[in-house]
């Protein structure tokens, strides 16, 4: 599957939420750019690499 996101850019929304946040972790393991948007704001960025 990751053959599929390579190269892509992905958009996340919800990304501070339950279903959001492990998205993007997720994600973060496959080759592709990750972009995130949350009305929340975050309490900390480590989860953001990327």
């Amino acid at each position: 599957m990751s053959e599929f996101y390579a190269g892509k850019t992905v958009f996340v929304t919800g990304a501070s939420g339950y279903v959001g946040s492990a998205l993007v972790s997720a994600l973060n393991e496959l080759p592709c750019r990750v972009v995130c948007h949350s009305r929340k704001p975050t309490k900390g960025d480590g989860w953001i690499d990327g």
